[in-house]
């Protein structure tokens, strides 16, 4: 299989078990690179994400294999692991990501080939390196990048003690080798030697040499046995692609992997607009701990004042009258003056479906209401069909009592709109989002208030939760 088709493969696969990740794999670029040891995501070099991989190892790599591994990097994405949530040290931080972003979903397409199917086992999953976390480690509440990052710091302090005290520290002067000896003892049970440290030793079996991409460690020990993954003695299959695993997460290879992660704003941005258009059900077959992460990751600074001033203004029109309570500044008393006034028309509509309760309803229409001070404030509600326009706050309570006929069409709110050929220059939509709403050909600016966990129109420029708002109560 070629290396053109085993991306067509991961997508298919993508689209099979969890369609959301096709949203993110269009933000990333691929590009071979032989330079390096394996495949990692570069965020350094462009705005997008770059994926590079090392054609020689993608060739050699079991398209299942490659697909469970791939998909993970995407994770590390969407979880931003490799913008602003970089660790130091950066190799065990890599490694703190891997097992963070593969989730079960992920981890199970290695079982999609006969050759693959029992190196799950294999993977820096936390089932698989569950020995390095304290009893009372709580994946549901504990299972971030950077408790895990601080897990396996101190744990390979731990490691390191022990060796000291058997006399296996080997004591490099090499900063970046005494970085590499400390990741390969915290990651899947190594004793923390490398081959320079193996030879100092007397120890060293391993004479392969560098073959000029950086790479002088093959990943096994004396035996002939993975070292750098969990369970790496274990029996199985195809040595051949576990070997190639075994590389992948090897020291050198993650730091080399880590060495292109940093800021990235733009990219944050993108990944947090793409999270948000993504609806729930795409995630697939995802357990609810493991997307509430990704929301958690994705969860947006939201200033709600802000935005309602930025609403405010854009349906604000000025105004100007002539008065003789001013003093015109050119002609004194001679001529009028000038006065100039804020006006704007909003109509607040309300989803009557049931779904919004009486007292943060009054609370949300109170609160507009003191951002929009200079506007004629219109309200209606609707399901499948519009109620008529209320200007009375007081007739609120009547206006939601009216009668309803189920289901949710916002639509219907623009029909009637147009049917009385009434204009406002702002539409505040209360509503739980649980529909598809095209945008619509109107000139009226359109706020969505949201009371639920319905998706949010793409569309949509001017947009909260009820919870975000009401936060300002005060």
């Amino acid at each position: 299989m070629t290396i053109e088709d085993k991306f067509s493969y991961a997508v298919d696969k993508f689209g099979m078990i969890c369609p959301a990740l096709l949203s993110f794999y269009s933000l990333i670029e691929l590009r071979e690179n032989k330079n390096i040891q394996t495949m990692r995501l570069n965020v350094k070099e462009d705005v997008n994400a770059i994926f590079e991989y090392n054609p020689d190892f993608l060739n050699e790599l079991n398209e299942a294999l490659f697909t469970s591994l791939f998909g993970t990097e995407i994770f590390k994405m969407v979880l931003h692991h490799c913008t602003s949530r970089v660790q130091m040290p950066a190799s065990v931080f890599t490694l703190a990501s891997y097992i963070v972003a593969t989730n079960e979903t992920i981890s199970s397409l290695v079982c999609l080939s006969n050759e693959t199917q029992d190196l799950g086992k294999c993977l820096p999953t936390l089932q698989n390196m569950r020995e390095y976390f304290p009893k009372d480690f709580n994946e549901k509440d504990d299972l971030y990048v950077e408790k895990v990052h601080a897990i396996l710091m101190k744990k390979m302090g731990e490691q390191m003690q022990q060796m000291e005290m058997m006399g296996m520290g080997g004591g490099s002067s090499n900063e970046e080798n005494g970085e590499d000896q400390n990741n390969s003892g915290s990651n899947g049970g190594s004793n923390g030697e490398n081959e320079e440290n193996d030879n100092a030793n007397g120890k060293g079996k391993n004479d392969k040499k560098d073959n000029g991409n950086g790479n002088g460690n093959d990943g096994k020990d004396g035996n002939g046995d993975c070292k750098n993954i969990p369970n790496g003695n274990a029996n199985v299959k195809n040595p051949k692609q576990k070997e190639l695993l075994n590389k992948f997460f090897s020291p050198s290879a993650m730091k080399e992997n880590s060495e292109m992660y940093g800021e990235n704003q733009i990219l944050d941005e993108q990944v947090k607009q793409e999270f948000d258009r993504t609806p729930t059900s795409s995630w697939g077959n995802m357990k609810g701990d493991e997307i509430l992460r990704l929301q958690m990751a994705n969860v947006r600074k939201v200033d709600v004042r802000q935005i309602l001033r930025r609403f405010n203004t854009s349906v604000t029109t000025t105004e100007d009258e002539s008065t003789r309570m001013k003093i015109n500044r050119r002609y004194g008393l001679a001529q009028p003056g000038r006065r100039y006034l804020e006006k704007s028309k909003i109509l607040i509509a309300i989803d009557g479906s049931g779904s919004i309760g009486g007292k943060e309803l009054e609370d949300a229409c109170q609160l507009i209401n003191s951002f929009v001070k200079a506007s004629e404030v219109w309200y209606c509600t609707w399901d499948t069909t519009c109620s008529p326009f209320k200007q009375s706050r007081k007739e609120l309570k009547e206006c939601i009592l009216e009668d309803i006929g189920g289901g949710t069409d916002p639509q219907c709110i623009i029909k009637r709109i147009q049917k009385e050929k009434v204009y406002f220059d702002g539409i505040v939509v209360i509503t739980d989002c649980w529909f598809s709403w095209e945008q619509p050909k109107i000139g009226s600016k359109i706020f969505i208030i949201r009371n639920g966990n319905g998706e949010m129109p793409a569309w949509c420029k001017y947009n909260t939760d009820m919870a975000d708002l009401l936060k300002i109560r005060g």
